[in-house]
C-alpha cells in the first residue's frame, strides 16, 4: 500500500509541474472555475497514457481541488523555500523565504479580485467572516495555518498570513548540517529526550522552535505512547502510537469551545507516556507543569520569550492564571523547578539562520530560594 502511494505521488508531482508549466500567465484570475478544471483536466489526459484512465482521473482531482483552493498564490506555496506569506493588500504581498523577508511579485487584479479570493480561501478553512467575527484563524486543506482580518479591526484591504505546511520533518542530524544546532548540542539533547527529561524550546516567532520540537519528538523511543496537542497540528510524528489532538473554537453563538487547558486535562486520561504540547499560552501551563512532575517526564512544549530567562518568568505569570494566582510566589517557583529540566533557547539572525543559541538546566538554588537557570550550552560563551 504504501509502495503504491509513494508511486501515485511521484507520477503525480510529475505531472503537476508539467501543468504549472503549461498554464498561462495570469491563469488563474483570469478564468472561472468551470474553465479552470475543464483546462487543467485535458493538461493532466495529456500527460498521461490514454490506458491510465483512472489513474489520470484522480489526479486531476487532486490538482484542480489544489490549484483552485490557492490560485494566484499557488507559485508561492509551491516554492519550498517560501515559509510564510504575508498579504496587507491586493497588490502589497510579501514573502519569507530563507529566513528573510521580501516583497513579492505576485498581484491581485484589484481589491475586488482580492476580497473574491480571502472570503474562497476563509472558507476552505471551514470559516466564517463578517461583521460579527472580522477575525478567523484555521487550516487550510494542505494543511497551512492562515490567519485573516477584515476591516474595520484593520484599516484598508484584509489582511493574510500564512504559515506554510511542511510536509517534510527535520531530524536533529539534518539541522546540524543546516548550522540550526551544534553536534554537541544536537547530543546532548538527543540524550535528554531519550532520558526523559522535560523541556521547554523558548524563543520568539519563527525561529523554529515547532522544527526543533518536531526533531526532539523523532528522538522518543517507538514503545512509547504520545498525545500531542496543539491549536492546529505541526508536530508530526512516524511513531504508531500517537494522539493527535486540537483546540476548537466556540461558534457564533460562543458554544462549543475546547481549548488547551480541556485537551491537557483530558490527555491525563488517556495512558500517554509523554505529552507534546505545541505552544504554551496560557492557563493550560499549570496542568502541563503538574503532568510533568506527577508520571509523564520526557515531556515537551515551546513558549514566547526573549531569553531563557523570560521564558521561565513567562511560565511563572501563566502559572498564576491557572488557578494559583494566591499561591506563595516560592510555591510556585518550586513547582516550576520541580517539573522542568531544560529551556532551549532560540533565535533568529540577522541573515535569515534559525539558531539554537542556549542549552540552560533548570533548578532550584536551595541557598537563595530562588529558581535559577544553570548555562550548559551558549553560543555566547
Amino acid at each position: 500500500m504504501e509502495k503504491n502511494r509513494n508511486a501515485h505521488d511521484k507520477i503525480k508531482q510529475e505531472v503537476r509541474n508539467k501543468v504549472l508549466a503549461s498554464l498561462p500567465i495570469g491563469f488563474f484570475e483570469e478564468n472561472d472555475l468551470e474553465d479552470v478544471e475543464l483546462y487543467i483536466d485535458d493538461l493532466v489526459k495529456k500527460c498521461l497514457p490514454w490506458h491510465q484512465k483512472k489513474l489520470s482521473e484522480q489526479i486531476s482531482k487532486e490538482l484542480i481541488s489544489e490549484f483552485i483552493g490557492f490560485g494566484i498564490l499557488e507559485p508561492l506555496i509551491a516554492d519550498p523555500m517560501i515559509s510564510e506569506i504575508m498579504i496587507n493588500s491586493h497588490e502589497r504581498i510579501f514573502i519569507e523565504k530563507n529566513g528573510r523577508i521580501e516583497k513579492s511579485d505576485v498581484r491581485f487584479r484589484d481589491d475586488a479580485h482580492y476580497l473574491s479570493y480571502v472570503y474562497r480561501l476563509v472558507e476552505s478553512a471551514g470559516k466564517k467572516l463578517n461583521e460579527l467575527e472580522p477575525i478567523a484563524g484555521g487550516r487550510l486543506p494542505d494543511g497551512s495555518r492562515i490567519n485573516v482580518v477584515i476591516p474595520p479591526i484593520v484599516n484598508g484591504e484584509p489582511v493574510i498570513t500564512i504559515r506554510k505546511f511542511w510536509k517534510y520533518v527535520w531530524d536533529l542530524e539534518e539541522l546540524v548540517n543546516m548550522n540550526t544546532i551544534s553536534m554537541d548540542m544536537a547530543e546532548f539533547l538527543k540524550n535528554a529526550v531519550k532520558g526523559r527529561q522535560n523541556i521547554f524550546i523558548a524563543g520568539g516567532a519563527g525561529v523554529g522552535k515547532t522544527t526543533l520540537a518536531n526533531a526532539l519528538a523523532g528522538e522518543i523511543p517507538y514503545e512509547e505512547r504520545v498525545v500531542v496537542i496543539e491549536d492546529i497540528t505541526e508536530i508530526r510524528m512516524s511513531h504508531e502510537n500517537v494522539v493527535y489532538m486540537e483546540t476548537r473554537p466556540a461558534n457564533l453563538e460562543g458554544k462549543g469551545e475546547v481549548d488547551l487547558r480541556r485537551l491537557v486535562k483530558n490527555a491525563l486520561h488517556m495512558r500517554p507516556d509523554r505529552l507534546i504540547l505545541g505552544e504554551i499560552l496560557g492557563e493550560e501551563a499549570l496542568d502541563v507543569l503538574q503532568a510533568m512532575n506527577t508520571g509523564h517526564s520526557g515531556s515537551m512544549s515551546t513558549i514566547h520569550a526573549s531569553s531563557s530567562q523570560d521564558a521561565l518568568s513567562r511560565l511563572e505569570t501563566l502559572v498564576y492564571m491557572g488557578g494559583l494566582s494566591s499561591a506563595n510566589p516560592n510555591v510556585v517557583k518550586r513547582l516550576i523547578a520541580a517539573s522542568l529540566d531544560l529551556v532551549v533557547f532560540m533565535e533568529r539572525q540577522k541573515d535569515g539562520l534559525r539558531l539554537v543559541k542556549e542549552i540552560s538546566r533548570v533548578y532550584w538554588n536551595a541557598d537563595r530560594s530562588e529558581l535559577a537557570l544553570e548555562s550548559l550550552f551558549s553560543l555566547d560563551g
